[in-house]
C-alpha cells in the first residue's frame, strides 16, 4: 500500500485526497514502526490540511508516535493542542486521559 499512496500524492499532488493519502501514509509507517516517516507524513496533514477532518485523529497520532520515540513534551505538546483546538472530539477525550498519565 506505501508504494501506492506515495505513487498517487507524486502523481496528483493537488488531488483532495493528498490528505487523506498522507494520513494513511502515516498510518501505515506507524504500523510498521518507521516513526520518522509516520510523523513527517502526520505533520502534512496538519500543517498543509489544517481544516481536515483528519487533523484530531492525527493529532492525537502524533502524540503517540512521540511518546513512542520518548519524547514526552513533544507528546504533551501534541495531546494539549489537540484538546484545546478540537475540545469535543473522540481524540480530544483519549487525549485527556493520556495527560493525566503524565
Amino acid at each position: 500500500s506505501i508504494p501506492a499512496f506515495e505513487a498517487f500524492i507524486a502523481s496528483y499532488p493537488k488531488s483532495t485526497y493528498r490528505a487523506n493519502s498522507h494520513y494513511w501514509l502515516g498510518q501505515l509507517y506507524y504500523q510498521k514502526n518507521e516513526l520518522a516517516k509516520s510523523k513527517s507524513n502526520f505533520e502534512v496533514v496538519v500543517k498543509q490540511f489544517p481544516n481536515n477532518s483528519k487533523v484530531p485523529d492525527v493529532l492525537e497520532k502524533l502524540g503517540l508516535v512521540s511518546e513512542k520515540q520518548n519524547d514526552a513534551a513533544a507528546a504533551k505538546k501534541y495531546y494539549n493542542q489537540l484538546v484545546k483546538s478540537f475540545p469535543k472530539s473522540k481524540a480530544a477525550a483519549r487525549a485527556r486521559i493520556k495527560l493525566e498519565s503524565f
